[in-house]
């Protein structure tokens, strides 16, 4: 059985302009002035905007009142019709359940903190860790921290368990008055003959040999790498 669709007006735009449960904004009939003539106005649902081609944008819609237009992000005029949601942009945001910005419905919405928004569980890979999500793009865990409306990153990690314990760090910091920063990954190891090669993104070995530096290899992980060096120094001692 197909739902019910409810119509509520906007509030702050009461009598001009409503709002569906189901995503779907009106302007009702109503008379205006215009130029000292009376002009009647046929209600009419609106037209949404995308401004990606491939649909995958927020919907913004524009309303007017007092001849004043305004552009709305339509996601935001639903919550605020049908939540409750007062906007507030250092501290809370109005989210879609299952990640799809079209998909307007009051029951897909949700008003969450800046925080939780960040750090929740993407239904596209994301991590169950706080603070911590996957970026496909970088191909690394992303560590992210917020505190007074300000988001700051932390790092981008190959673990998610090294990105969630930068989170942990970062908030112990934030608890004790410090400063939170990001974490860069470090170009030289405690291990000798190891270091860190950017453009690679992985631990390059090299050691000594007769006076000049030869490049042994690189390898994914900075204990491989410790484990190279060790090998191929005790060839030398043969």
């Amino acid at each position: 059985m197909m739902e019910k669709e409810v119509w509520k007006d906007i509030p702050g735009y009461e009598g001009l302009y409503q709002a569906s449960q189901l995503g779907r904004v009106k302007s009702l009939e109503r008379t205006i002035l215009r130029r000292g003539y009376a002009h009647k106005l046929n209600g009419r649902i609106m037209s949404l905007s995308n401004r990606r081609k491939d649909g995958t944008s927020y919907l913004t819609v524009g309303l007017c009142k007092d001849a004043n237009p305004k552009n709305f992000l339509v996601h935001v005029l639903i919550a605020i019709t049908f939540l409750n949601y007062k906007p507030d942009a250092h501290n809370y945001v109005v989210d879609h359940k299952n990640d799809i910005k079209t998909d307007n419905r009051a029951e897909n919405l949700q008003v969450l903190t800046h925080r939780r928004n960040v750090t929740k569980k993407k239904y596209r890979g994301n991590t169950d860790s706080v603070g911590v999500h996957w970026c496909a793009y970088r191909r690394k865990f992303l560590s992210t921290i917020q505190e007074n409306g300000k988001i700051t990153f932390i790092g981008g990690f190959d673990k998610e368990k090294e990105a969630s314990d930068n989170y942990k760090r970062a908030r112990l910091q934030i608890e004790n008055g410090e400063k939170v920063g990001l974490i860069r990954k470090p170009l030289s190891s405690k291990y000798p003959g190891v270091t860190w090669h950017k453009r690679e993104k992985k631990w390059r070995v090299q050691i000594k040999v007769d006076g000049k530096q030869k490049q042994i290899g690189s390898y994914k992980t900075e204990l491989e790498a410790k484990e190279a060096y060790i090998n191929y120094e005790k060839t030398l001692k043969k």
